[in-house]
């Protein structure tokens, strides 16, 4: 885990360790309390990132919308290399992109979620391994790692133990599946051909099969954040798209 994410680590694990004093004060315990907790979490930090994933769907889309002409536009000048013909070949695109709306650094947004997530991520495979981290002392990670729901700890793993067991680590599993495949199909703003029609499939397989080589805490973070994901999505298609 690189040095420099550590400050926003440990920032969402302060909003973890408040998100459960919180559900513990209205009367949750054990494991329903710190599902709440994380949930509550995962809305904070989705909440936090929606002006960036918006800003990033209104550049897909209309980057789709100018494809065309941008098309026309290599053609025109295919095959001209001098330095004069290729600043006007940037100049006229840069032009074209701005009448559709869209920024030369459409995937700056996006690229601005990733440290977030991947904190996110590394604050939840922390908790599940049982090492305390920022506010999230000895005594909360315990409270977490004692906790279970349906009979299930933060650190159980599919196969950890028999299916009659572990199930509901199997039913978060194919959830977050579902939820991977409506993301990716619904955040495409064009109609995918040839390999790419297969990308929602493979990244539910995927998301599937990861599902039994990490812990019950993980699997529950990637069916919450990907059913947000996916609402998002099904969200801003209709509200940009349409």
């Amino acid at each position: 885990m690189p040095d420099v994410l550590s400050p926003l680590t440990n920032v969402l694990a302060g909003v973890l360790a408040t998100s459960h004093h919180l559900t513990s004060s209205i009367g949750l315990t054990g494991g329903f309390a710190w599902v709440a907790a994380l949930v509550l979490l995962v809305v904070a930090l989705r909440i936090a990132l929606l002006p960036l994933a918006i800003r990033s769907f209104r550049h897909a889309v209309a980057m789709s919308k100018a494809a065309p002409d941008l098309r026309r536009l290599q053609e025109q000048f295919s095959g001209k290399n001098d330095l004069e013909r290729l600043q006007a070949l940037a100049n006229e695109r840069r032009e074209l992109l701005a009448r559709h709306g869209a920024s030369g650094l459409g995937l700056t947004p996006m690229l601005l979620q990733l440290p977030l997530l991947w904190s996110m991520y590394h604050l939840v495979t922390t908790l599940a391994a049982g090492r305390p981290l920022g506010l999230l002392d000895a005594g909360l990670v315990a409270s977490a790692s004692s906790a279970a729901l349906l009979g299930v700890h933060v650190s159980t793993g599919l196969l950890a133990a028999p299916l009659l067991t572990t199930w509901p680590v199997l039913l978060l599993g194919v959830l977050a599946a579902a939820g991977s495949f409506a993301a990716s199909r619904w955040g495409s703003v064009t109609r995918p051909e040839g390999l790419m029609e297969w990308l929602p499939a493979v990244s539910a397989v995927g998301v599937l099969v990861t599902t039994c080589f990490v812990p019950a805490g993980v699997v529950l973070y990637w069916a919450l954040t990907n059913a947000w994901t996916a609402g998002q999505q099904f969200v801003l298609r209709r509200a940009i798209v349409a």
